[in-house]
Formats: structure tokens, sequence, C-alpha cells
């Protein structure tokens, strides 16, 4: 279900970037020529030259990875993304209008549709991010996460993981070959090593943290196997 989750939310983002792309120019032109006295090319053209920006856009927007999961990526470092793709997007704009040897383009509208562009975008994430959070929140868009092995280091992950809410996880459980004694946390314990492979049919899956202890460690490649036989990220 979250991979189904993550492909409509990138088509989403997509949908939306390419309208905040329009909305910009067309922003961009009613504020730079506003009262504007002289003569200047109608939004028309601005607007045709919106079926090279947009695919562009489209790219830059994939190459600095906007369109992926929002889970590992802080709210700072995505907004630096967008900033240099829209930095990259009006070069292009500048170098596109050089080869069409388009004079009479207004530079400032173009320079005015990156900032704009940024900014709408910039409150466009952060708008998704404050409604996904909401929707963990309510046990929705969650990443169901499954523990194998445990010691003080999965101890140590568990609690960060579960620190941080805004990731979305949810971890169901550990697997170990005994119950393990562990005060402080609400952990589960889900049954023994030869357990995976039923809990991972059953209990939709989505990761599997792997922490064993050097004396389990023979268990590693089986346990690899397994995982990628159910299609379940190890």
């Amino acid at each position: 279900m979250i991979k189904e989750n993550q492909k409509m939310l990138n088509a989403v983002l997509t949908v939306l970037d390419a309208c905040i792309c329009l909305v910009s120019m067309v922003l961009a032109f009613v504020l730079h020529f506003y009262n504007y006295t002289g003569g200047y090319i109608g939004i028309n053209y601005y607007l045709q030259l919106m079926i090279f920006v947009i695919p562009a856009y489209f790219l830059l927007y994939n190459y600095f990875e906007l369109h992926d999961s929002f889970r590992h990526k802080t709210l700072l470092a995505e907004i630096g993304k967008v900033i240099q793709a829209n930095f990259v997007g009006v070069i292009f704009v500048f170098v596109l209008l050089f080869f069409l040897k388009e004079v009479h383009i207004s530079r400032m509208v173009i320079l005015l549709f990156g900032i704009l562009n940024f900014g709408l975008t910039s409150l466009c994430r952060i708008g998704l991010r404050k409604l996904l959070r909401h929707l963990r929140a309510k046990g929705y868009n969650l990443k169901h996460m499954l523990i194998v092995g445990w010691n003080d280091v999965s101890a140590e992950f568990y609690n960060k993981v579960m620190s941080n809410r805004n990731l979305g996880y949810d971890v169901i459980g550990y697997l170990s070959d005994k119950e393990e004694k562990i005060s402080g946390t609400s952990i589960a314990y889900t049954g023994h090593f030869n357990s995976l492979s039923k809990l991972l049919e059953s209990k939709g899956i989505d990761e599997v943290i792997i922490s064993l202890d050097y004396d389990e460690f023979f268990m590693l490649e089986g346990i690899i196997d397994t995982c990628e036989k159910a299609g379940v990220k190890a």
C-alpha cells in the first residue's frame, strides 16, 4: 500500500508543479506589465514558452530528487533543492530564448517567474508536509517496519525512529531467538527468526531492519533472500 501511496503522491506533485509553473508565469507577467504603458509581447507567447519550460522543470525536479519521498529529507534540504532547481531552470529559459533569437521577451518576467515559482513551490511542499504529518498522526500513510535481531544497536535505532514521528514509521516488533527483557520501550516481540517468512506474508511489512549479533551472522544471507522473495526492502 505504501508504494501505491508514494506513486500517487509523485503524480500529485508532478501535476502541482506544472500548475505552479503556469501560475508563476501568469503572475510574473501581470506584476511586471501592470500599468505598463509601452509596447510588449502578449501573454500568449509566454504561455507558449511553457511547452518547453514545464518538461524542463519536470526533469530538473526529478534530477534534484524533489519527487522522491519526504521521509528522509529535512524541510531545509528540500527548500535548498527547490532553489537549485529554479536557478538552473531560469538559466535554461534564458538559453532557450537565446537559441530562439527572441529579443522581445521581457527578461524581468523570467526572473520574476523564477522567484515566484520558488516561493509557491516551497509553500506547496510545506503544506504537503503538514498534511502528511497530520495523516500519519491519524495512522495513515505509515511505513511498517520489522526489526530482525535485538541488541543495543537495534534498541538505539528503535528509540531514534520513535522519537521522530515525522519519518512516518510504525515498528510492528522485533524477531529474536528469545524474548528479550526490555525496559523503557513498548516494542513487541513478534517471534523467532524462523517466523520472518510468515510475518512478511501476513503483516504488510514495507521494510526490514537487520541488526544481528556476531554469533547470529550466519543467518544474514537467508534473511536477505527471504526479504527479496517477498519483495520487501532489507
